[in-house]
């Protein structure tokens, strides 16, 4: 199967999964490295709200690494600086939310948060612990592991979604995805993998996030997306197929390994958001943003011409500010990102030097609100967009 036109075509494969006939897709990666799609920021959203965090040398913020907002709340994790801290919804700072320790309730590590319509936050941390906490603090509950997940997420208002991504599925019955209540109690397993194959010391990404009522996954390890509903079903979307030009994974996931990219790609993410699917490849030491929704016929490597101004993507045409690509989706089918306030004043002015087509009013009103007031010790910015 070579025919990248064919394919790109979507052609549909039935398969059987629980009973049930399932439209299963195939997504052509090459040509997401080898066309271009003249696709900006307008031309999927409409707008654009930024938050700056309140900077101050207690609250210096090195890196987020996880970002969770809701109205009125907003709560990030820097695992450099070691702080969990809470700000409202204007960016004020609030508290920090969690104390960085060893005693209880406190965390060295955190590899999840969550929100769900509950406003129950879900902190997975020091590799062994799920807290359930209400947004004033309260704690609902305690969950301690055995086999530890990788990354958790509400897949609904009382069940948890726990993702046990390559190799940790070998401590988890070589079970990948389990669902949890909010008790603790396992509700069901699925996508079995067979143990025997499971090689140690490999290591392995996972992207899982809400895309209206179903959510997405995709491992760095598999060339397969998932749906998982919100009755715990879990069956194949896509699956992403290749060229003699991609390394496989078991090439260059190896710890220590690194492979040679030379005129070769590799698959590095995977988003997905209404009806448009984002991919991040790697090909011959360049970054790769595809862009695919079969609904308008849209498919190929967004323009991303100036790599040297910050991480490129869709050009942000509305009001001439970073240049964007999906970070994590919200209940209210927003996006939200953290942006680094240097990288965002110097793409603005780059961008207005360029002469870069966008709506002048908005374009002096983010300068004039925000571009000209940031610093060195800024705190990070969050860009939200949506429809």
């Amino acid at each position: 199967m070579k025919n990248g036109a064919v394919l790109l075509g979507l052609i549909w494969a039935l398969i059987s999964c629980g009973g049930k006939t399932m439209q299963v897709g195939e997504l052509y990666v090459p040509d997401l490295i080898d066309n271009k799609a003249k696709i900006s920021l307008s031309d999927i959203f409409s707008s654009i709200t930024y938050i700056p965090l309140e900077s101050s040398k207690d609250i210096y913020l090195n890196q987020i690494d996880f970002l969770l907002a809701d109205e009125g709340f907003i709560l990030v994790y820097d695992r450099k600086g070691n702080k969990l801290l809470q700000f409202n919804g204007e960016g004020i700072y609030m508290k920090e939310f969690m104390k960085s320790g060893k005693g209880p309730g406190e965390f060295f590590q955190i590899t999840a948060l969550d929100v769900n319509n509950k406003k129950e936050i879900l902190v997975l941390r020091n590799g062994q612990y799920l807290d359930i906490i209400k947004e004033d603090g309260f704690l609902i509950n305690s969950i301690s592991f055995s086999a530890v997940p990788q990354s958790a997420k509400w897949l609904t208002d009382d069940v948890i979604l726990l993702l046990y991504s390559f190799p940790t599925y070998l401590y988890n019955d070589g079970y990948e995805i389990c669902f949890m209540d909010k008790g603790g109690k396992i509700l069901n397993k699925t996508l079995k993998k067979p143990t025997s194959d499971i090689e140690r010391g490999r290591a392995g990404r996972v992207r899982c996030g809400r895309n209206g009522s179903e959510f997405f996954y995709w491992s760095h390890q598999s060339d397969t997306v998932y749906t998982i509903t919100k009755n715990m079903k879990v069956y194949p979307r896509y699956i992403l197929t290749h060229d003699n030009r991609h390394i496989p994974v078991h090439k260059y996931s190896q710890t220590g390994f690194q492979p040679d990219l030379n005129q070769k790609y590799t698959v590095e993410s995977y988003h997905e958001w209404g009806d448009y699917i984002f991919i991040f490849s790697v090909y011959n030491y360049q970054g790769n943003r595809g862009i695919i929704n079969h609904k308008l016929g849209l498919r190929g490597n967004v323009i991303d011409d100036y790599n040297e101004w910050t991480e490129p993507g869709l050009l942000n045409t509305i009001d001439g500010g970073m240049s964007f690509w999906p970070g994590t989706n919200l209940l209210d089918g927003s996006i939200i990102r953290a942006l680094d306030p240097i990288e965002l004043r110097e793409s603005f002015y780059h961008n207005l030097k360029s002469n870069l087509p966008v709506n002048a009013v908005k374009q002096e009103l983010l300068r004039a609100e925000l571009i000209d007031s940031l610093t060195l010790m800024s705190n990070p910015v969050l860009m939200r967009v949506k429809q």
